[in-house]
């Protein structure tokens, strides 16, 4: 009698590992947070991987492109899931969201300046640098007294004596400004050289003398 003798072996089929990126413990409320994750089976093939946000009240939000906005300060639970045959791998993690309250760090380069009347006064563009935001906006603008002082691109005309007083304002997404100040004073113009010539009679001779 022969006996045929089989051996079968069973391997154990493991669930996907879940590979999540850097992904910083604490962030900024109101910016993008990169949430994204990859997902790889045993025999190394990729998987795509879901990933769900939660705050402390169980509100969910909504992942676009790998990252999500939280809106508030808070506690934020970042779930993400792969799955393989009905075998899941799981990770998560926690990010705590704070308030931007810092305001930008704005520069100018420009000095308090002394024009004549009727001159065009360039203005420089200030720049900005932010603890959050990576685009901050900085604007200019010119008054005189309570009035507004219309601007070309970033000049001005100074077409009246007195000072002028020029101000640069950087604010961030979170609404925190900064802003730095400077005064442009207008005095009259100089009179023009040589002026104007005036003919006049002396006795029986003429001469000119120059105004």
């Amino acid at each position: 009698t022969a006996v045929l003798t089989r051996t079968v072996a069973v391997l154990e089929k493991k669930a996907p590992v879940v590979t999540i990126g850097e992904i910083p413990s604490e962030v900024y409320a109101g910016f993008a947070v990169d949430v994204s994750a990859s997902a790889q089976t045993a025999d190394g093939k990729t998987l795509g991987v879901t990933v769900t946000v939660v705050d402390e009240n169980g509100t969910s939000y909504p992942v676009t492109d790998g990252k999500f906005i939280p809106d508030k300060a808070g506690v934020y639970t970042v779930s993400f899931t792969a799955e393989d045959g009905g075998l899941v791998g799981y990770a998560s993690c926690r990010v705590t969201a704070v308030a931007d309250t810092e305001a930008p760090a704005l520069s100018v380069d420009f000095e308090d300046m002394t024009a004549e009347k009727g001159s065009e006064v360039g203005l420089p563009a200030g720049t900005a640098q932010d603890n959050a935001d990576p685009e901050v906006t900085v604007t200019v603008s010119v008054t005189f007294g309570t009035e507004n002082v219309a601007l070309s691109g970033n000049t001005f005309t100074a077409d009246r004596e007195g000072t002028y007083t020029v101000t640069w304002t950087a604010r961030d997404s979170a609404g925190n400004t900064s802003a730095v100040t400077a005064y442009v004073t207008v005095q009259p113009a100089a009179a023009s050289a040589g002026g104007n010539t005036v003919w006049i009679a002396v006795g029986c001779a003429a001469g000119a003398v120059v105004l």
